[in-house]
């Protein structure tokens, strides 16, 4: 006996190390909270291991118990000296050190997305190291097996384990809500964060996203769309060397070098080690724990009949779940009984599965015979059903518009596990598992009623669409939004065009630019009958082309929009329509736009508007109305009209409209004579306003960035740009983006970097070139100008200047004083001081009565630059303390300490 009781101690000694080291890694997961109560108990049970005692005081540490984590060590330390006569080893005492101190070092955190779990994970140990092992040597793992059998879990555990081994992190994708096959890879777009641009389909974003990213990728719930996933997981492995793909789905996906893992029941003692060992058996733990909560934390059972429950079950996770609920009101003996009596005992307030049905289909084959004829129509009814849902909109499917009659409804399903509810302060909302989903659709089919819900969904969700603006409740609705344009668009129903036109303005303030550009599309190819809905449709397309930086393609659709709308006689669509080719004619620099004329017919198309009582399109009216005068130097003029888009824009829900006219307001605080620091305090006041709307943010954030460089405050200012250029990137807005390059390049050129002012400028002026714009890449050209003159590359600045004189034809005052300013000071490095002062001249009368000083202060730097040049260093000092009282007045620190620097050279050197 004794060679095996040597065995047996060296045994107890390697799984007292591995649990030691699985804690230790729970805590590196900042598990601390979970991992407590097991190690007191451990303690107890070993005593003298210093290790334990040491992970014990780290993980009261971190769980904020500090004087707890001091008391643990004196136990230890008690312990050792009493039992062992021994001091605490030396990594102990550095730890109580540590703690006294406060100076524990946080765990380290790896980059992922994996949800924090709710409930007790019961481990399946040697599953999870057999899925270690298959992550390391194949890069596509899917976990096969049947519902209710823990693969979600299991992934999430597996990945967790792995977290240290990728680098660029662990990412999630829950497929569960998404409807369509088309929709998988924007799914896992979002999940990973990608950043789409423009047109870049939604595949090439993913594969130049995980090109050389050592990452794994986890697909959940695959089973719905699995040729989409199949198609997804195979292109992105092949283009991606380092990316691990871990995937659940009830069939495996049939992608090349795909490894298969069948996921087990939960392990069970053999039956003569039941009554001295089954405590330590995952089955029974998992009874355990969810008696236990059924019963408020009271033992429910004894190991024998936990044991005899679980095994019958056959170890299902969510059979044995649905008996341990039964606890709340039974006893262990009376649960076990029932499972002799199955389906009488699933008609009860919890249903469960007989155990010897593991497949769940069955169990809901089941569960379903037992419910009522009305529980059954309301059950195949919530199938169609996208994600989470309310009850508002149950009753219009699936009661009569009753919503007492609703709740009763949700109440009796949920009371029997079949709808999970989510209870949240601004309004419970429900669910079905997909699982369950799915079955419920299958039934609807079979009862005859999938295109009558259908259509009841669709048109709840058009309903609601139509008088709801808030953001927040839409967001909550995009999947249900997605399923009933899906299908109405699909079976050719005219609800899916009204509810394209509805989405609209939600799409374009949530920057869904693409995808909101792929249902209009598929909306105008039903070709409605209703040529004012049409018009509707090819309005928003032309916005969202717009917004994506497609100026032609915009102005083809817009175009296309006005003839419809003219020829239906719909006023307010016309000058709807009217006010956005304006706003592209002033983008294109088409002659008349940025002067009295694009104003003309901006105020036409406000005075129809007013008489069609359209508040939505006066926000729009308004806003062009504001960015005109805006762009004309008009401030504070402009103020008046964008406060009013703003206004119009909050009593219509013209979100869109409401953000960009508050980045412009904020824009305005740029170009007035007002403080820095306190234009900062005001625009950061108008930030924390939109803080919930992600569009408005990215568009307040370029004003800001500017103003925080103009106080001196660099490192803000360009974390405020960065993060702008990238909520512009997620969103697919191009022209947000490249419009973006000018503030960013101006934060450069303040921070004296004109090589990196350059990169953002070449960046904008490609992108305007791809657009078509000549005004902005007019504007790009007269910036880039300046800072190729910074370099020193004369020639390249000086065809930089002719070309935004070319593209500025049909006048911007900025621009031109920019140029002209800039071409003066080539010609005064040239020794043409005649020329360069004529040009100072004309840049002079341009800037006079404009309103923007720095703008001044830009001509009179060149000014003095030329005059120095020229041999009169008075004249230029003179326009250098010019230069200075714009800039201190302004608190422009780092431009006003240039100038100083410039001042202090030509008093030292006289003769200069």
């Amino acid at each position: 006996m004794e060679p095996l009781a040597l065995e047996a101690a060296r045994l107890e000694d390697l799984r007292v190390a591995a649990v030691a080291g699985r804690i230790e890694a729970d805590l590196d997961l900042g598990l601390h909270a979970e991992v407590t109560g097991e190690l007191e108990g451990l303690v107890v049970e070993h005593p003298s291991r210093e290790r334990l005692w040491r992970l014990l005081v780290l993980a009261l540490y971190r769980d904020e118990r500090q004087a707890d984590a001091l008391a643990a060590y004196r136990r230890a330390r008690e312990m050792l000296a009493g039992e062992l006569g021994l001091e605490p080893g030396e990594e102990l005492r550095r730890l109580e050190l540590a703690v006294l101190r406060q100076e524990v070092p946080a765990p380290t955190a790896a980059r992922h997305n994996l949800p924090a779990p709710l409930t007790s994970f019961v481990d399946r140990e040697q599953a999870l190291a057999r899925l270690e092992r298959l992550l390391g040597q194949a890069r596509l793992v899917t976990l096969t097996g049947t519902g209710g059998v823990g693969k979600t879990r299991l992934a999430v555990e597996a990945a967790a384990r792995v977290l240290q081994r990728f680098p660029d992190g662990v990412w999630l994708a829950d497929l569960a809500s998404v409807a369509d096959s088309g929709l998988v890879a924007a799914q896992v777009m979002e999940a990973l964060g990608v950043r789409q641009a423009g047109d870049i389909p939604v595949m090439e974003a993913l594969r130049f996203r995980l090109r050389s990213a050592d990452l794994l990728l986890v697909l959940d719930n695959c089973e719905h769309v699995v040729d989409a996933c199949a198609m997804l997981a195979g292109e992105l492995l092949r283009s991606s060397p380092r990316l691990r793909v871990l995937a659940t789905s009830r069939e495996p996906l049939g992608v090349v070098g795909e490894v298969t893992y069948l996921v087990q029941p939960l392990d069970l003692r053999p039956p003569d080690l039941a009554n001295a060992q089954a405590s330590v058996s995952p089955a029974v733990r998992l009874f355990f724990d969810r008696g236990s909560a059924a019963r408020g934390g009271e033992s429910a059972a004894t190991v024998a009949a936990a044991e005899r429950i679980c095994r019958k079950l056959d170890g299902l996770p969510l059979a044995i779940e649905l008996a341990a609920a039964r606890l709340a009101t039974l006893s262990a003996a009376e649960v076990e009984a029932h499972l002799a009596d199955r389906f009488r005992f699933l008609a009860y307030r919890r249903p469960a599965a007989h155990p010897r049905h593991q497949a769940l289909q069955a169990a809901m084959d089941w569960s379903y015979e037992l419910l009522a004829a009305q529980e059954r129509r309301a059950f195949g009814e919530l199938s169609v059903f996208a994600g989470t849902f309310g009850l508002e909109q149950v009753a219009e499917v699936c009661g009569g518009s009753d919503q007492a009659a609703a709740l009763e409804l949700i109440d009796r399903l949920a009371a029997k596990s079949l709808v999970v509810v989510e209870p949240a302060e601004n309004g419970t909302r429900y669910r079905l598992l997909e699982t369950v989903r799915q079955y419920a659709a299958d039934c609807l089919a079979t009862a005859g009623g999938a295109e009558a819900a259908r259509l009841r969904h669709a048109l709840a969700f058009l309903r609601l669409a139509e008088r709801e603006h808030g953001l927040a409740v839409l967001s909550k609705e995009h999947d249900n939004f997605r399923a009933a344009l899906e299908w109405s668009l699909y079976a050719g129903d005219q609800t899916g065009p009204r509810l394209a036109r509805a989405l609209g303005g939600f799409w374009l303030a949530r920057g869904l630019l693409q995808e909101g550009r792929e249902w209009l599309a598929r909306a105008l190819a039903q070709r409605p009958s209703d040529r004012k809905l049409r018009a509707g449709l090819l309005r928003l397309l032309g916005t969202v082309l717009f917004e994506v930086g497609d100026l032609n393609g915009a102005e083809a659709v817009l175009s296309d929009g006005l003839e419809v709308a003219t020829a239906a006689d719909a006023f307010a669509e016309q000058a709807r329509i009217q006010v956005q080719l304006t706003e592209i004619h002033k983008i294109h620099n088409l002659p008349g736009a940025s002067g009295a004329g694009a104003l003309e017919e901006c105020h036409a198309a406000i005075a129809v508007l007013q008489a069609e009582d359209d508040l939505e399109g006066l926000a729009d009216a308004w806003l062009l109305s504001g960015a005109l005068r805006f762009h004309r130097g008009e401030w504070p003029v402009d103020k008046e009209a964008l406060e009013r888009a703003i206004a119009y824009a909050r009593q219509s829900g013209n979100h869109r409209a409401g953000m960009i006219a508050s980045h412009m307001l904020g824009s305005t605080f740029v170009m007035l004579p007002v403080p820095a620091d306190a234009a900062v305090d005001r625009v950061e006041e108008l930030l924390q306003a939109v803080r919930l709307e992600p569009w408005a943010e990215a568009g307040q954030l370029l004003s800001l960035s500017l103003l925080y460089a103009y106080a001196g405050r660099i490192a803000d200012a360009r974390a405020a740009i960065a993060r702008s250029r990238a909520m512009f990137t997620r969103f697919g807005a191009e022209l947000g983006l490249a419009y973006g390059t000018f503030p960013a390049s101006a934060i450069e050129q303040i921070a004296g970097d004109p090589a990196a002012a350059e990169r953002y400028l070449r960046e904008g002026y490609e992108a305007f070139r791809t657009m078509g714009s000549r005004r902005y890449r007019g504007h790009v050209a007269a910036r880039l100008a300046e800072v190729l003159y910074a370099q020193g590359r004369l020639d390249e600045a000086q065809q930089m200047t002719e070309e935004a004189q070319v593209a500025n034809a049909h006048s911007d005052a900025r621009i031109q004083v920019q140029w002209q300013s800039t071409r003066a000071r080539i010609f005064a490095r040239r020794g043409q001081f005649v020329p360069a002062r004529r040009l100072i001249a004309q840049a002079e009368t341009l800037s006079s009565p404009t309103a923007w000083r720095l703008l001044k202060a830009t001509v009179l730097t060149a000014s003095a630059e030329v005059n120095l040049l020229a041999g009169t260093p008075d004249h230029a000092a003179a326009d250098l303390r010019a230069a200075l009282r714009i800039y201190d007045d302004r608190h422009v620190i780092l431009l006003a300490e240039q100038v100083k620097a410039a001042l202090a050279d030509i008093a030292s050197h006289p003769g200069h």
